[in-house]
């Protein structure tokens, strides 16, 4: 299932990191699959990734020097809104019957993705409750 793309504003990036370091960056944020862009003629920039990708670039970044704790202050910012803890199947499954204790096994399977047997085993479990 592919997430969409994430989107950090970097405003007035160059300024603050150098032109250097800006170099740097694209060529850190190519090696993890995201792309660093200006917007247009400003002198604003964006951080462009799948949320795994701005993880990974995170992560590379904050062992290197302090030149990048701008982008990796924002970067922060923006994963911690933008990761939400998944939930399991059986959490999922449990939470919908909850709310709709009537559903049906094919329905239940179509909303979760999961096998009949799990379904089963969250109905009467559920039931049990």
């Amino acid at each position: 299932m592919p997430s969409e793309n994430l989107v950090v504003s970097l405003p007035s990036l160059i300024h603050r990191i150098g032109g250097d370091a800006n170099k740097q960056l694209r060529i850190v944020a190519k090696q993890h699959d995201c792309e660093l862009k200006r917007v247009r003629r400003s002198r604003n920039w964006q951080l462009i990734g799948q949320p795994e990708a701005l993880l990974d670039l995170f992560n590379n970044l904050s062992e290197q020097s302090t030149e990048f704790d701008f982008v990796l202050s924002k970067l922060n910012v923006q994963i911690s809104q933008s990761v939400k803890p998944r939930e399991s199947t059986e959490e999922r499954l449990k939470r919908i019957l909850l709310a709709d204790p009537t559903i049906t096994l094919t329905e239940l399977m179509e909303r979760t993705d999961c096998s009949l047997s799990e379904a089963r085993t969250a109905r009467f479990e559920s039931e049990i409750l």
